[in-house]
């Protein structure tokens, strides 16, 4: 449910009577423009009171608003302070007032309280279910009401409301690894994978019969070990299963003199894990590696007998451990043992048998292993259905009350359900038509796809996905800002099974929201292809997709859109290949032309989006109020054939430097927004011409982006190079990607050859879309740690190696990537290594894709945030995931506050955080968010803040590399250690301190302080480093020399040897660094004169930022922060004038490499390139309500 309009908000006051008010909005002379009628007050007579509107009457002109009065009316019993509130679109509407104040008024600017998401008056809609479930019946309650639900009308038997409480319980699973055979062995069914047995060691291991010996007695030893880790996972119940056994049974050496391992789960560094042995004293040990407790029993055997002995865990859940019973034989030896501490076993714990103590190359010789068998837990999860036995039901209730559809088979209804806030007769409430069945759709409305196999040069229909299974709905952001703004969507799947071609699953997804429709497609490996699909090896199986398009239709059956190459062609058309094949000119620039135009292929995971129409923009006054704003003064910025650069696999390898970039490559300056090809867009003289600065736009730099285009198009990544190294286009290297900072910085202008700001925007963020990482688990597009924070799922294949070995390959997500020598025979054309990398020399896995966590600067969450749809907050959950994959850690090391990796996982968190919905399965939701970051940040305050000596208490002397460096980030701010040296990276330590700024303007930083003291801590100390690092290096030591390159400063090495371990003797600021390091002439270069080369940079860029960000991001005061900001305003100044001293030559020696989020961050509500006028004060006098300033007409 959504508000009316928009109205008065009253605080500190008690209404008294129900009489009817009035606002009358009246002109400069005193007319009355509008009046709104505000009946029904006493409902609401604690603060806060709301005035709802409703209009009378028919005194209903335009004109300027000068004032607004409340006219008559009870009295009041206490002092009225007035403000406003305003509906969903986020400005003041009131029914016949849209053309007064219309968008002009920017309700940030009254800074007064204000109400989100407001139920006001009744509402009608329709909620769907699906036979033989149950589906909630979601109740639009505001998030403040905590009073009672009266329901008016319900379905009653025919259709029973009610709740559901969900059962989680827990089925055994054993399973046993014989031994009658040599190894290798297999893992047994039921099993993870890497429960696959090895030997390992140098002793002989000989079959003996109906068991195998390790080494022969007194002899040469030998042993059992997993070949990775185990892979079991208890993640549900936080890597401590509900209870676990172990049984060993074999034949004992003739001799032992040290343990003889059974049995053993442990990893040097991970928490947890077990050690079962029989030791020489013919007792069995078992100890518990989460406190190190050891329990030890009589089992009486001999030397050389055979032995069956076992220990089953039970866990306590309401106690810090649980009970362990031991067996012989099968039967109880004993009664059971209390564990003091839980059994933990994460799944990157190997399993051994016969290690000698932590040893795990040499065993016990003679060991014999008979059979190995574990019990586990298997979770069963039941729901149980409560019907309702009253018709007033409390808030909390009322918020997870579900319709049980269970014994119907097919459609059925509609029904009616009809409730009312705080009491049968109020005007809030809902009537809802529930319907079991299918969407509805309307007429001319999207109903359903078509999907056309065009191998054979024709079209073959081979499926049809109906688009109206409801399986979310009512669904909203939990942003308090931005979730009314958004507005409330619904989620809706195909009824049919999902159609398979070849080994390919071809998907389609929408939502339906205020008579919006958008279908996002995708693609994945089908289950009989890559059977724990997303997860495992696809290598043999194409990932590319026929030659197909998509047709969406009416329920009518007729055409609404076709989905197609923009030329008209097929989707991935036959004849063509997915990688360019030439020409290029000496540099690897790709030479198309005319007739030989190259066009972007799909892979798996790879998706499409199709609209119904464009999604409406959120208000232009909500981008000053609530986001984040840069800096504008610097149009020829990025204004070099060199000043972006990054390549294409597909298109072209080689040409600058060993990692193959193009320069120019990527730039959205000069880049082409339709399709075009290189012939034509080199000899196009128009290229540029509305830009009054000039440096971009010769033949270099059209001709590295004249083969790809801005425009969103299937499949097309905008030269958003699909590979890491080395790290993709500059203008994607950043917080805000280019062309969304044009748009948020500049909504209503326009790129020099008349493109849009929007349009620039919306379809670069669109293109998001084209990346393959849109993946499907068990048919939906869900996020991948949802609700399980530290699943157990990594990333293999990648630019930086192999990744994280010890998962089983059912829960490793393949890249398929690497370095060129990895993974292709040549380059020009690309031709894969098959078939690891590709099911053919032209077909690399994933069209060459990879993100690793360094370069995981891909945000399309911003869309949300731009446009009222949630469709680009799913896909920068899913690009989230991917950094995850990669290393699902924040901050693991008191390094990574100097690294980039950690500051795009920050951002991320930030990101995701601020555009999560509760009940949307593509969606995590806001405790998804927090419960990951504060396991990782609550983590890092105990082990490198907290302790003594640690981050927050550096110690006084030092003897080794992390107690130096505790003294150093607390003196010097963030960096890391390298070779013994302590340094910075400017530009990754930029990073950072932007993702702060941002976190903060979003409020995600608020949140996480909210959630607990030591998050609190953390971000507190990790701004306050951040402050002496700007405040250093831009006052304290403005000039001093860096050497080798313009982003990296360090300590020097005798600043630490000469200090004798003494904290007190180390350089104490930047000052002291003086007469250590040097200075340069000028703050512009970083040696003597022009040595060592300009400082221009993107370190530099950022460095220069740092004082705004740390004021209008962070909210940090004081006198050294604004000298630091005069200085940096004065440098920036200082390039300025030279630059525009050049004409059209400006840009051509500084701002080089100058993105748009990189510019000064500005405060609330200012650099918006909009002429507006909006009221600024409000007055409140006796019973009227005065404006200050006009609000023109619109």
């Amino acid at each position: 449910m959504t508000p009316a309009g928009a109205g008065l908000f009253l605080e500190g006051a008690r209404l008294k009577n129900a009489g009817l008010w009035a606002v009358d909005f009246l002109d400069a002379s005193g007319q009355v423009l509008c009046r709104v009628a505000l009946p029904n007050l006493a409902l609401q007579e604690d603060p806060p009171a709301l005035l709802h509107p409703v209009v009378t009457g028919d005194v209903q002109r335009t004109g300027t608003v000068r004032e607004a009065r409340l006219r008559s009316g009870p009295t009041t019993v206490a002092t009225l302070t007035v403000g406003l509130y305003a509906d969903t679109d986020r400005h003041l509407r009131l029914p016949t007032l849209d053309l007064v104040l219309g968008r002009r008024l920017k309700l940030s600017d009254f800074r007064l309280p204000y109400l989100h998401h407001t139920s006001v008056g009744v509402g009608a809609r329709d909620v769907y279910g699906n036979p033989a479930s149950y589906f909630p019946a979601t109740l639009d309650l505001p998030d403040d009401f905590t009073g009672d639900v009266h329901l008016l009308e319900t379905p009653g038997s025919a259709l029973p409301l009610g709740t559901v409480t969900t059962h989680v319980t827990h089925d055994e699973r054993s399973a046993s690894i014989p031994t009658g055979t040599l190894p290798p062995f297999a893992a047994p069914a039921g099993m993870p994978s890497g429960m696959a047995l090895d030997s390992t060691g140098n002793g002989p291991i000989t079959d003996e019969g109906d068991y195998i010996q390790l080494g022969p007695p007194g002899g040469a030893t030998g042993g059992l070990a997993t070949t990775g880790a185990v892979g079991f996972d208890f993640t549900l119940t936080n890597d401590v299963p509900v209870f676990f056994g172990f049984r060993f049974r074999g034949r004992l050496p003739a001799s032992i003199d040290d343990a003889a391992a059974l049995g053993a789960m442990w990893m040097d560094g991970v928490p947890g894990g077990f050690f079962v042995y029989a030791n020489w004293a013919r007792n069995i040990v078992f100890r518990n590696y989460a406190d190190n407790q050891q329990l030890e029993v009589s089992y009486g055997y001999a030397a050389g007998a055979d032995i069956d002995v076992a220990f089953r865990y039970t866990d306590d859940p309401q106690g810090p451990g649980g009970s362990l019973q031991f067996y012989k034989a099968g039967v109880a030896l004993g009664g059971p043992h209390t564990l003091t501490a839980k059994l933990k076993l994460q799944p990157v714990l190997p399993f051994f048998v016969n290690n000698v103590g932590w040893n795990h190359r040499t065993g016990t010789a003679g060991l014999g292993v008979r059979a190995l068998d574990f019990t586990v837990p298997v979770p069963v999860v039941t729901q149980q259905f409560t019907a309702l036995n009253s018709n007033v039901v409390p808030a909390n209730v009322a918020r997870t009350l579900m319709f049980d559809a269970t014994a119907l088979t097919a459609p059925s209804g509609p029904y009616t359900l009809r409730y009312r806030l705080g009491s049968p007769d109020a005007s809030a409430g809902e009537d809802l038509t529930v319907r079991v069945g299918p969407y509805v759709t309307a007429a001319n409305e999207a109903h359903d796809v078509v999907l056309q196999d065009w191998s054979t040069g024709a079209p073959v229909q081979v499926g049809v996905y109906t688009l109206t299974k409801v399986v979310g709905q009512n669904l909203s952001l939990e942003d308090a800002e931005f979730g009314p703004l958004v507005g409330t969507w619904t989620e809706v799947a195909p009824l049919e099974a999902p159609i398979e071609i070849g080994g390919l699953r071809y998907y389609c997804e929408g939502i339906r929201m205020r008579g919006y429709t958008q279908f996002q497609f995708g693609y994945d490996f089908a289950p009989g292809a890559l059977p724990s699909t997303p997860f495992g090896d696809p290598q043999g199986i194409d990932s590319y997709m026929v030659p197909h398009k998509w047709v969406v239709r009416d329920r009518d059956g007729n055409a609404l859109g076709t989905l197609q190459q923009h030329d008209g062609t097929p989707l991935n058309p036959a004849g063509r290949s997915p990688v360019f094949e030439g020409p290029w000119d000496g540099v690897s620039k790709p030479l198309t032309t005319p007739t030989n135009r190259w066009v972007p292929f799909g892979t798996a995971r790879a998706g499409l989006i199709w609209r119904s129409k464009r999604p409406e923009a959120v208000p232009v006054a909500t981008l000053g109020a609530k986001l984040p704003r840069y800096a504008t003064d610097v149009p020829y910025a990025m204004h070099l054939d060199y000043s972006s650069n990054g390549f294409d696999w597909r298109l072209a390898f080689g040409g600058h430097g060993s990692d193959g970039q193009l320069n120019g490559f990527g730039n959205i300056r000069v880049m082409p927004f339709n399709p075009t090809d290189a012939e034509t867009w080199v000899n196009d003289a128009t290229v540029g011409a509305g830009d009054p600065y000039k440096g971009l736009y010769g033949t270099n730099s059209k001709l590295a982006v004249g083969a790809t285009w801005l425009k969103y198009t299937p499949f097309n990544m905008q030269a958003r190079s699909p590979v890491t190294g080395p790290g993709g286009i500059r203008d994607d290297r950043q917080a805000i990607a280019e062309p969304v900072w044009l748009y948020l910085t500049n909504p209503t202008g326009q790129r020099w050859d008349g493109t849009s700001h929007l349009e620039l925007a919306l379809d670069y963020l669109t293109g998001y879309v084209s990346d393959p990482v849109h993946v499907f688990e068990d048919g939906r597009p869900r996020p991948l740690f949802r609700s399980r924070p530290t699943r157990p799922i990594t990333m293999r294949g990648h630019w930086y190696g192999w990744g994280e070995a010890t998962t089983p390959p059912e829960r490793a997500y393949y890249a398929k990537g690497g370095r060129p020598y990895d993974i292709c025979d040549d380059a020009n054309p690309w031709r894969a290594k098959v078939p690891e990398h590709g099911s053919a020399p032209n077909k690399p896995v994933f069209g060459t894709y990879q993100i690793d966590s360094s370069h995981a600067h891909q945000y399309p969450h911003w869309g949300t945030l731009l446009f009222k749809t949630p469709e680009f907050a799913f896909l920068g959950h899913k690009f989230w995931d991917q950094t995850r994959l990669y290393s699902n850690r924040l901050l693991q090391s008191p390094g990574d506050l100097g690294e980039r990796s950690s500051a795009w996982g920050y951002l991320h968190a930030a990101l995701a955080w601020k555009t999560a919905a509760k009940r949307s399965e593509r969606l995590y939701s806001r405790e998804d968010v927090l419960a990951f970051v504060q396991r990782e940040l609550e983590a890092f305050h105990d082990t490198h803040c907290a302790t003594t000596p640690g981050l927050f208490n550096p110690p006084a002397t030092f003897t080794n590399e992390s107690q130096l460096f505790a003294i150093l980030v607390n003196l010097f701010g963030p960096g890391y250690m390298s070779n013994g040296e302590y340094q910075q990276h400017d530009f990754f330590i930029g990073y950072w301190l932007h993702a702060l700024a941002i976190g903060e303007r979003l409020g995600f930083n608020a949140a996480l302080r909210a959630r607990s003291a030591k998050l609190a801590a953390v971000l507190d100390w990790m701004v306050e480093i951040h402050r002496k690092r700007i405040v250093g290096r831009l006052v304290d030591g403005p000039r001093l020399t860096i050497s080798g390159n313009s982003y990296l400063f360090g300590l020097p090495a005798s600043a630490v040897s000469n200090a004798g371990g003494v904290a007190a003797n180390l350089p104490q600021g930047y000052a002291d660094l003086i007469p250590l390091l040097g200075q340069a002439d000028t703050w512009a270069y970083n040696g003597p004169g022009t040595q060592n080369g300009t400082r221009d940079g993107q370190g530099l860029d950022l460095l220069m930022a740092g004082p705004s960000q740390l004021k209008y991001g962070l909210g940090l005061t004081g006198t050294a922060l604004d000298t630091a900001e005069s200085v940096a305003a004065a440098w920036r100044n200082d390039r300025k004038a030279a630059e525009e001293a050049k004409g059209s030559d400006a840009g051509s020696g500084w701002f080089r490499y100058l993105q748009g989020s990189h510019n000064p961050m500005l405060p609330t509500a200012q650099g918006l390139d909009a002429d507006q006028e909006v009221i600024t004060d409000l007055a409140f006098t006796g019973l009227e309500l005065s404006a200050l300033a006009d609000v023109e007409d619109v």
